[in-house]
């Protein structure tokens, strides 16, 4: 746990050397830089928080987290889309990418998210059609908008 402290610069491509890593924890921090890809080598992660730091660039493939729960890269800097890949972690619960400066349309992979939970995109530049293949999960709870908000909406 190495959250909530001052550590500054970027994440180290060797990341990739903590093989057996389950949590990384590395949000509240001022890093910056792009998100390496070789954190798509920490199979075994279940936790992934690089939240509330000044960091860049795209996100990366992460296709091979298979066990990853827990997804929080919101408060950043991210740009570039949200990569269709995202819908290949099965085991996905939330997926937090708020605040952030995203563009592009919100993948139809986020539909195969089976598990998925709570799903933050709110404040980024996203556009596009919301994808409607969110079916055949298991969400419950009341709907999170009001339908009078939404004028031009055809199907649901």
């Amino acid at each position: 746990y190495l959250d909530h402290n001052s550590f500054s610069g970027s994440i180290p491509s060797s990341i990739n050397n903590l093989t057996k890593l389950k949590k990384l924890w590395l949000n509240h921090n001022k890093l910056d830089g792009t998100i390496p890809s070789s954190i798509n080598d920490l199979t075994e992660l279940k936790y992934l928080d690089l939240s509330s730091n000044s960091l860049s660039g795209n996100i990366p493939n992460m296709s091979k987290l298979e066990n990853l729960a827990y997804l929080y890269l919101a408060d950043n800097k991210l740009t570039g889309s949200i990569p269709e890949t995202i819908g290949n972690l099965p085991n996905l619960e939330h997926l937090w990418l708020q605040n952030n400066k995203l563009s592009g349309s919100i993948p139809s992979s986020i539909g195969n998210l089976s598990k998925i939970q709570i799903i933050e995109l709110n404040d980024n530049d996203l556009s596009g059609d919301i994808p409607l293949t969110l079916n055949n999960n298991k969400f419950s709870g009341t709907l999170p908008f009001k339908f009078d908000k939404l004028p031009r909406l055809k199907a649901l």
